[in-house]
């Protein structure tokens, strides 16, 4: 094993589109975006965003001149992520109000209560 303290593990994301990323995570459920690549763009291929003690980047799957409409296609549900919040109903609810794709809230074999989302 390694001798060093870790810190914090910060998620990078590839995605589609960082454009609609930010429009999710900054508009929608209030994380702060800290900074893009290149600074400034109008279409950035990459960002980073922080609400409290979580941290996270998205990049872009292409270069964002090469992107079209054909290859916005549904992507693999290879990652989840789990947000922590002690009213899902209100969540759910506060989500559709955006227009985002969300399913019901659930009870897993294992206790859990969950909230699937799509960003």
């Amino acid at each position: 094993m390694i001798n060093l303290t870790i810190e914090r593990m910060v998620p990078l994301l590839c995605v589609h589109d960082v454009r609609q990323s930010i429009a999710f995570y900054r508009d929608i459920l209030g994380f702060e975006l800290k900074g893009t690549y290149p600074d400034d763009s109008d279409d950035p291929g990459f960002a980073t965003f922080e609400r409290s003690d979580v941290r996270m980047m998205v990049n872009s799957d292409e270069d964002p001149s090469e992107r079209t409409d054909a290859t916005d296609i549904q992507r693999s549900h290879d990652i989840t992520l789990y947000l922590w919040t002690k009213d899902l109903d209100s969540l759910r609810a506060s989500l559709l109000g955006h227009q985002v794709d969300v399913g019901d809230v659930e009870v897993q074999h294992y206790g859990m209560k969950q909230l699937p989302v799509s960003d």
